[in-house]
């Protein structure tokens, strides 16, 4: 609820804080006071239309700050994470407005925009002011209150709403898998053409190593073939080689170990370095055995290093990666090839949640018919209380367009058609409902449907053109709406303003500066206000005691 409003510098309010408490608020004051410079304030914390000439003469700026209690619920915690703001339980709107065009809005402490502003204020006030766009105007909220009126239909609804989310599913998977289908043909072509291309090399990891290897070697075939023979000959092949030398070594240090044990680890050292020489040998022997120039053809290895390359620049930087990649690739062949049933598979389910939705639209909708006739009756009798005997109130159901019919809400469009005078038939809000017209509508609407979504309701001046009975009508309405929502009222009506909760008078003082200033007003002075509000300036002890008697009647309504 809106806990507090501070105005400084605004129109010929010089600084204001106004308080408010959680029910019914009204503001009253002789005509020019400036009453709905309130209303006009308060719009303009919450994103509505505001210019340098709202700024007091005299004044660099005007500062509106408005400070809400919130109850958290679920669509003004999610706009607050959409924009970013942490609040437990209370946001603080500010917009300042500079002579020279300048436009600052915060909530809390975080720079918004003005269309921020005005998102999540609508969450948290309706305005029905003389000069708003009301949210009646706003046919897709007028479903909403049709909702909202029958409580049985909230169940029906949750259900279509979330056949409508399973079906949207089934939809989304079936188009993909229908773009899929589309594109399958040139898909597979590049696919196959793509494994094929990966596997003609039929790499192993390792590969792209073994052929650079390969190429060193080939290309120093004549310098390692040349040293590896002879390194051969100097151990093995020559008359005087390195195993004869170290074998007759061995011979003569093997007859001095036999008279000093001491040798006999030497001995056993050269043993083992002659052994190992001699396997070296072999190795040689087998290695120059084996060396085939003409067979390692330097050009087939090159043109496959360069093979393995373009691969690597192609699909993947290393041979494990492009093997992996190559096997998704021939998962997705197989994906593809079975595309047939998979599209088969998504039509039955998308047609199935087709059904379903459907079903469960239909029930709605049909709740919906048997709620409509009731909600008009009963706003028509509510319209006759507030001085509007020959008003119909119509609400129109009809099937949306097919090609957009499967929504959230169900498939219908709903529209308030209204008329205010006999003989005419009713036409949609828009065209021809008075702004007095549409706050006695609301005010209707409001006193039948509970909306959770809205805690304060501000009506500028809904009782033009009424007085005497009706008036008293009105007043418990409000008194009874007051118990739903906090409201704040403008009135000129005594009967409205004996009912509040909490009144303030706003009061103009005349000077070199006019300036307007709103007082709370205790038992007495409200005694004295509505004494005014029903005599005028001359005040009798008649007048008082009939304005005492109405404050002492209004606290009995129920």
């Amino acid at each position: 609820m809106l806990s507090q409003l501070s105005i400084r510098d605004f129109a010929i309010i010089e600084n204001a804080v106004i308080e408010f408490d959680g029910a019914l608020n009204v503001i009253t004051g002789e005509t020019g006071a400036g009453k709905s410079i309130i209303v006009d304030a308060l719009s303009m914390a919450l994103g509505g239309r505001a210019s340098k000439e709202a700024i007091r003469q005299g004044s660099e700026k005007t500062v509106i700050q408005a400070i809400f209690d919130i109850d958290r619920s679920a669509a003004v915690v999610e706009q607050m994470a959409e924009l970013g703001i942490d609040a437990e339980n209370q946001l603080i709107f500010t917009r300042q407005i500079f002579a020279n065009g300048k436009n600052i809005c915060r909530i809390n402490s975080m720079a918004v925009t003005v269309a921020d502003l005005r998102k999540l204020g609508s969450m948290l006030v309706d305005i029905h002011g003389q000069h708003e766009h009301q949210s009646l105007l706003k046919i897709s909220t007028h479903i909403k209150y049709l909702d909202a009126f029958d409580r049985a239909i909230s169940p029906a609804r949750e259900a279509t709403r979330a056949a409508y989310e399973v079906y949207m599913l089934a939809k989304s998977a079936l188009e993909e898998v229908q773009r899929l289908v589309s594109q399958a043909q040139q898909q597979r072509e590049e696919l196959r053409a793509e494994v094929d291309e990966i596997n003609a090399l039929e790499l192993k990891v390792g590969d792209d190593e073994e052929v650079e290897r390969r190429i060193v070697r080939g290309r120093n075939f004549s310098l390692i073939a040349d040293n590896v023979q002879a390194s051969y000959a100097a151990l093995y092949a020559e008359e005087q080689n390195a195993l004869k030398i170290i074998q007759q070594a061995f011979s003569f240090l093997s007859k001095a170990a036999e008279a000093d044990k001491s040798l006999e680890e030497p001995v056993q050292s050269m043993q083992s370095a002659f052994i190992g020489l001699e396997d070296t040998a072999l190795a040689l022997r087998d290695y120059i055995a084996d060396m085939d120039f003409d067979g390692e053809d330097i050009d087939t290895l090159e043109e496959r290093a360069y093979k393995i390359t373009q691969l690597k620049r192609k699909f993947a930087p290393t041979i494990e990666e492009i093997l992996f990649l190559r096997d998704e690739k021939i998962r997705a062949l197989d994906t593809l090839e079975n595309l047939d049933g998979v599209l088969a598979e998504k039509q039955e389910a998308e047609k199935e949640a087709k059904e379903i939705y459907y079903r469960q639209a239909g029930a709605l909708s049909k709740m919906r018919v048997a709620a409509k006739s009731r909600l008009e009756q009963q706003i028509e009798a509510h319209l006759t209380d507030l001085a509007m005997p020959a008003a119909v109130f119509e609400v129109d159901i009809k099937r949306a367009p097919e090609e957009g019919e499967i929504r959230q809400n169900g498939y219908d469009d709903v529209e308030f058609l209204f008329s205010a005078n006999s003989g005419y038939a009713p036409r949609p809000l828009n065209k021809i409902v008075s702004g007095g017209e549409m706050s006695r509508l609301m005010l209707a609407l409001k006193v039948l449907i509970a909306d959770e979504e809205i805690a304060t309701l501000v009506f500028d001046e809904i009782d033009t053109g009424i007085s005497g009975r009706t008036a008293q009508k009105t007043a418990e309405k409000l008194k009874r709406l007051g118990r739903q929502y906090q409201v704040l009222l403008i009135t000129h009506l005594p009967q409205i303003a004996a009912v509040a909760g909490t009144h303030f008078s706003a009061r103009k003082t005349m000077g070199q500066l006019s300036h307007t200033s709103l007082i709370k007003l205790d038992e007495a002075a409200r005694i004295e206000e509505l004494a005014k509000m029903m005599g005028g300036k001359d005040i009798t002890q008649s007048t008082l005691a009939h304005a005492a008697q109405m404050l002492q009647m209004a606290k009995n309504i129920e």
